[in-house]
């Protein structure tokens, strides 16, 4: 298993987080990463950005997604 140095991930202040990659640990431990991100960025941008934009990066971020999957 490959491991990362210990630092700042993500910008969260004062958290210091180990990233492991690899194994079905290391994909536990980046998904759960991924979803603590996602919540704090979609509540941010909930106060920051009125409805209709909200509306169309949403869909931007959902074509971006099937591209991704077409690619892949």
């Amino acid at each position: 298993m490959k491991k990362t140095s210990r630092g700042n991930i993500g910008g969260q202040h004062g958290a210091n987080r180990t990233l492991v990659v690899g194994g079905v640990y290391g994909a536990v431990t980046l998904e759960h990463h991924i979803e603590e991100e996602e919540n704090e960025m979609f509540a941010n941008a909930a106060k920051l950005m009125s409805e209709d934009q909200l509306q169309e990066l949403g869909k931007q971020m959902e074509e971006k997604k099937n591209s991704l999957k077409k690619a892949a």
